[in-house]
């Protein structure tokens, strides 16, 4: 079973699949997702997006499993947005990879919309869409940062998206990562 969670036409939707990650539904489509907050809702247009070179607004997104429940909460800082049921990862203890960027979609035939800003990655934070302070916790509740070694960007169509993991940066942005493109004629 996988999750992704993305920020589609300025909101923050999940969508869901099986093993064969065929078919799927979004957000509380199907079951699964437990909505608890009655502030941040997945699906919902988020009413306010940065602006290229001007204010930067960000959502400070954390996965964290509950230590006695088990469920896995999806928050907004101290905001619990809602949770998976640990039943749902019956036979999976605890995650084996993380992954953290951006997806789009468009009907056949139609040309791919823009990700993020629209803009490529150039290491510069008022433009492309990005991830800062990204980390990680153990099953000891220790954060870290994503090992470089064990790091890579992918993006399939690099003519119309492109992804750059930085590293740790610096004590502003830590471990970070941008990621974005202006769609377009994609192909594939």
């Amino acid at each position: 079973m996988e999750y992704y969670f993305h920020v589609f036409f300025q909101s923050l939707f999940s969508f869901k699949t099986g093993g064969s990650k065929k078919g799927g539904c979004y957000n509380l489509q199907c079951s699964g997702f437990v909505q608890t907050s009655k502030k941040i809702y997945l699906g919902v247009p988020l009413s306010n997006t940065s602006i290229i070179n001007g204010r930067m607004l960000e959502i400070k997104l954390s996965i964290n499993q509950d230590p006695t429940t088990k469920n896995w909460w999806l928050s907004n800082e101290n905001e619990h947005i809602g949770y998976y049921p640990a039943s749902l990862f019956s036979n999976l203890p605890y995650a084996d990879q993380v992954g953290w960027g951006g997806r789009t979609t468009t009907s056949v035939g139609a040309p791919n919309p823009p990700m993020g800003s629209g803009l490529f990655p150039d290491n510069i934070f008022t433009h492309a869409c990005y991830f800062k302070n990204v980390t990680y916790r153990n099953k000891f509740g220790q954060s870290f940062g994503p090992p470089d070694v064990l790091t890579k960007a992918f993006f399939d169509e690099p003519h119309c998206y492109s992804a750059e993991y930085y590293g740790d940066e610096d004590k502003l942005v830590g471990y970070s990562l941008q990621f974005g493109g202006p769609g377009g004629e994609c192909g594939g």
